[in-house]
């Protein structure tokens, strides 16, 4: 299963590193050939402070994002550390989604490789946490599952 940057080699390397399986092959739940999963680890051994480590692909093994959870009463001072932790090796980040008044805020760092970390605090959640995404992916991923939804929606009309 898998290819060397597949969710299998992720996973293994998360675990190598000291992360915990908490959840593996969650579903999202459509029960559709393009189903996309979640594996969740205990981080904290891996990273100072986090909580979580999410890992999201797809059922063809696509890695699209992975998730670093720091629940915090502070989230603001957790925020601010994260995003200084993200802008030393980075440089300053590109942009930000939300105001500082939002239930949601992030700033958010465009690499050159078409990959976005977002350093995130989210009042409802009650968490801050650091994302890394392959919007491409993620986008690609979206589309195929609403794709074979509507296939199975024609397929469905089709026996009336």
């Amino acid at each position: 299963m898998g290819d060397r940057n597949g969710p299998e080699h992720a996973g293994l390397a998360v675990k190598e590193a000291g992360a915990k399986p908490l959840q593996e092959l969650a579903s999202s739940g459509s029960g559709l050939p393009y189903d996309l999963y979640t594996d969740v680890y205990d981080s904290s051994a891996i990273l100072s402070g986090s909580e979580n480590l999410m890992l999201t692909y797809s059922s063809y093994e696509e890695l699209a994002q992975v998730r670093y959870t720091f629940p915090e009463q502070a989230l603001d001072k957790k925020l601010t550390e994260i995003k200084e932790f993200v802008s030393f090796k980075y440089g300053h980040f590109k942009n930000t989604t939300g105001s500082a008044h939002d239930n949601y805020f992030a700033y958010r760092w465009i690499l050159e490789d078409g990959i976005v970390l977002e350093a995130y605090r989210d009042r409802k959640s009650g968490e801050a946490g650091l994302l890394y995404m392959r919007k491409d992916r993620i986008n690609y991923l979206k589309a195929e599952i609403e794709e074979a939804k509507r296939d199975k929606y024609r397929e469905q009309s089709d026996a009336f």
